[in-house]
């Protein structure tokens, strides 16, 4: 492991007129960080905005069981008791990306390799990233992180999900793996499964006081015909110490799912996130990028409740041919296949909206490129606006990526500036530097979903304390931790490129402390 320190002189800010500066600034502009327990505010329905675009809208989800005990949103924690940073004025301005350098944000880099978890060669160790509340009792959230081509014990490759438990410096402690008869886990999974190619904290499902995980397995066979990659994806309860104490495979026509995917190429599961706080309780999303509603390969996600017991309660799909619209999901496009988390209540309506990737889609004449959408969600889980954004449709990413870059993969809540939301958007195939090394993008968006600021987390930034490498891919996912100190963590993966096997890399993570957001 290398741990990298990024250190910049402060002794300009000790003049008179520096420290009255930094008074007006902090005072007059009142930039704040927030948690979901302060961004998501719910707000009166008379304060939705009266310019929604109308599009067609499916029946709302149909909920006959409300007596069920249901998920409880994501719990958050200040992992170190530190209380709020001293502000750091110019620590983090997305509207000011031309002066801005690395070592005015990232002022602590550290790198966890695969090898330093056993993951194996070509593991694929960062293509997933989660958290779940402290279990050993040291204040700090305990990081989960999928392997999407890790062996198991029995020597197949169906994936696996680690749970690392970190100190305050972000050295691991001890780990435990979950997969084929690993960590709880009960039965074999099929080879070549990708489990672990996606993961969200789901909050308390079962109702025990503990969080639970959902699990992506896109590449899963079909039960009764191996021969059909058709997705699959797992909600694992888990005890106090991270193991899994049950687990549900969702995907066939006993578990709630509203279709049976049965296609070969479907990728049930190829992202999965959580929605909290919609009316209260807590809504799961699901993308099948591989769906062909609406053209094919067009892609769909599904925003669900689930049962205690991880069966699908109800659900609601979007897709273009349920929305009605051309603007989402035209064919090839792969709707879903990345994002889907909530990231913040946007359009002030108090309903948490979503961000949904297509990273692979082709923007004009360029393959891969990528694009995604920002979903505003109504009360029922269905449609009431959406905002795509792509280097075609946002002013200020015009002719930011190029093909190949796969922009879009990995969006993650940042944080807010000046009441809007930053949201961290990844490029994995982004070229800076050596070719695949990948990027990182920290995005402020307006009450409407269009991009305002944006800063580039890659080689080129000045000071850039990560040393990437070729085919790295950087910024396949990414996800905030909380505080490792007076600021906020976050951890961003690089799995590598595994389909060059003689590479041989295992995959990282890299935990980034970026300097004066807070949580």
């Amino acid at each position: 492991m290398k741990t990298i320190f990024s250190n910049r002189s402060l002794e300009c800010l000790f003049n008179i007129k520096s420290v009255f500066f930094l008074l007006l600034c902090f005072l007059g502009l009142s930039v704040i960080f927030q948690d979901y327990s302060q961004a998501d505010k719910v707000l009166s329905t008379e304060e939705k905005r009266s310019d929604d675009v109308e599009v067609e809208k499916t029946a709302p989800i149909d909920d006959e069981e409300d007596d069920d005990n249901d998920a409880s949103p994501i719990p958050t924690s200040d992992l170190t008791g530190a209380g709020a940073p001293e502000p750091v004025i110019d620590s983090f301005n997305p509207n000011d990306s031309k002066q801005m350098n690395a070592n005015k944000l990232i002022t602590f880099a550290k790198e966890i390799s695969g090898d330093d978890v056993d993951a194996g060669s070509d593991a694929a160790f960062g293509g997933a990233i989660t958290t779940i509340a402290d279990r050993d009792g040291n204040g700090i959230d305990e990081l989960v992180v999928g392997a999407f081509n890790a062996d198991d014990s029995n020597g197949g490759n169906p994936g696996v999900v680690f749970v690392i438990f970190l100190d305050r410096n972000g050295e691991i402690l001890d780990f435990h793996r979950i997969t084929s008869n690993e960590g709880g886990f009960v039965g074999e999974l099929p080879d070549d499964a990708s489990f672990g190619h996606t993961l969200t904290n789901g909050g308390d499902i079962n109702g025990d006081g503990t969080d639970d995980l959902l699990v992506g397995a896109p590449d899963h066979i079909h039960e009764n015909n191996p021969d059909k990659e058709v997705g699959r994806f797992f909600v694992l309860f888990l005890d106090k110490k991270g193991l899994v104490t049950g687990q549900k495979k969702i995907g066939g026509k006993d578990d709630g799912w509203p279709e049976s995917f049965n296609s070969d190429g479907d990728e049930l599961g190829h992202t999965v996130g959580i929605i909290p706080r919609i009316n209260g309780e807590t809504y799961h999303s699901v993308g099948v990028p591989g769906d062909d509603d609406g053209g094919k390969d067009a892609g769909s996600v599904y925003i669900l409740k689930l049962k205690p017991d991880g069966k699908v309660r109800a659900s609601q799909k979007i897709s273009r041919k349920i929305i009605g619209s051309k603007i989402i999901a035209k064919k090839g496009d792969r709707f879903g296949d990345a994002g889907t988390s909530s990231i913040l209540d946007i359009d002030g309506d108090g309903i948490p909206d979503i961000a949904a990737g297509a990273s692979g889609a082709d923007i004009g004449n360029g393959a891969n490129e990528g694009k995604f959408w920002i979903i505003n969600l109504l009360e029922n889980g269905s449609v009431k606006n959406f905002t795509e954004v792509s280097d075609l449709t946002q002013d200020i990413l015009a002719n930011e990526t190029e093909p190949g870059d796969f922009f879009g993969h990995g969006e993650f809540r940042t944080g807010s500036f000046k009441d809007n939301a930053i949201l961290g958007v990844g490029a994995f195939g982004d070229d800076d530097g050596v070719t695949n090394a990948g990027a990182l993008y920290l995005l402020l968006l307006n009450k409407k979903g269009n991009v305002e600021g944006k800063l580039k987390l890659s080689t080129l930034l000045p000071d850039f304390p990560i040393n990437l490498l070729e085919n790295d891919w950087f910024g396949f996912a990414a996800a905030k931790l909380g505080s490792f100190g007076n600021g906020t963590a976050i951890a961003v993966g690089a799995p590598g490129n595994v389909a060059i096997p003689e590479l041989e890399k295992p995959g990282k993570v890299f935990l980034l402390f970026l300097n004066g957001i807070q949580q």
